[in-house]
């Protein structure tokens, strides 16, 4: 039900565990939750799950959804996770959903993996207030978005076991990016794996997906292995920047992926009464920069991604995780 996992013991372990966090949830102001929903790789049935010593071991968060009457503060929702955390022992990543503001929710990479892939853990069946978008309607700005969140990834250590999985998220980002491309992007991990296999049998998408859903225990990949990922992964990644923002050399796309979304920054900006969505940008940028460097050894990009970070070449890479780590987090 939440995992490929063919395992009642795993089942009705997730079960509880969703039972108390509901639980948790409905201690804070529960007369503005209309309702609950589980989304993400365990509300599509793919949670990331392992088994050491007989003990279950619940290794993706928990993606919750608060469809909400009435307007949650930012520190009720705070004080909601450090419980889970502390009471259920997992992760969970919350999100509000003003259930008044749905029907005019635009389309997005999230909103549709949100409206046919997430289930009800309690109260009003609301996923019918979503509009009905198609899955060509989603826009490439969403594979844009993804890549640059990604980008952090192909700066992992593919030996240690959070590195490895940080380079399968990489390889699934490139597959859901080409899927979004060709506007046949799907939910799940295995009809994505399914449809891409019509344009590219790529064996790294295979590896990925099994590992990812829990059907292969694979925890390593080769250094060859990560330039072949990072290596495709900026051929995408520029593929869509291309087309969205109009540059033909990459030394522009910071520059013209700005002038193009200043509107939102400035949006951010006036939001958050803060820099921290700019300094963000910069910092995706200046690993863009510094993966482009790696992978042509153009000094051009490397002095893009100097401007950003300031470090020398020998210790830039660390200075990127550590600014990456302080102002996004892992």
């Amino acid at each position: 039900m939440y995992t490929k996992l063919k395992s009642k013991i795993v089942n009705k372990k997730i079960k509880q565990d969703l039972k108390k966090i509901v639980k948790i949830i409905l201690l804070e102001e529960p007369e503005k939750i209309s309702s609950v929903y589980l989304g993400g790789s365990f509300g599509r049935g793919e949670g990331l799950v392992k088994i050491k010593n007989k003990k279950i071991e619940i290794v993706n968060d928990y993606d919750l959804y608060l469809f909400l009457k009435k307007k949650i503060e930012v520190k009720t929702k705070k004080r909601i996770e450090k419980r889970i955390k502390k009471e259920v022992k997992t992760k969970v990543d919350i999100q509000s959903i003003m259930v008044g503001g749905m029907k005019r929710l635009k389309a997005h990479q999230y909103i549709y993996d949100l409206k046919y892939g997430s289930i009800c853990l309690f109260g009003n069946e609301e996923l019918d207030k979503i509009p009905d978008y198609k899955k060509e309607d989603i826009p490439l700005d969403s594979a844009e978005k993804l890549l640059l969140t990604r980008l952090w990834c192909l700066f992992q250590d593919p030996h240690e076991e959070y590195g490895f999985q940080q380079m399968v998220k990489a390889i699934l980002a490139i597959e859901e990016a080409e899927l979004i491309w060709r506007g046949e992007y799907e939910v799940s991990y295995s009809k994505k794996l399914e449809k891409i296999k019509k344009y590219e049998k790529w064996a790294m998408f295979d590896f990925a997906t099994k590992v990812k859903v829990g059907l292969s225990n694979g925890n390593w990949l080769s250094v060859k292995d990560k330039k072949e990922v990072t290596k495709k992964f900026l051929g995408v990644m520029l593929k869509v920047g291309k087309k969205l923002n109009r540059f033909s050399e990459p030394n522009d796309y910071y520059f013209k992926y700005l002038i193009k979304n200043l509107g939102y920054f400035i949006y951010r900006v006036l939001k958050d009464k803060n820099l921290k969505y700019f300094k963000e940008m910069r910092i995706k940028f200046g690993e863009f920069y510094y993966l482009m460097y790696e992978e042509t050894g153009d000094l051009e990009y490397l002095k893009k991604s100097r401007r950003v970070f300031k470090g020398k070449e020998d210790n830039l890479r660390r200075e990127i995780l550590e600014a990456h780590e302080k102002f996004i987090g892992k």
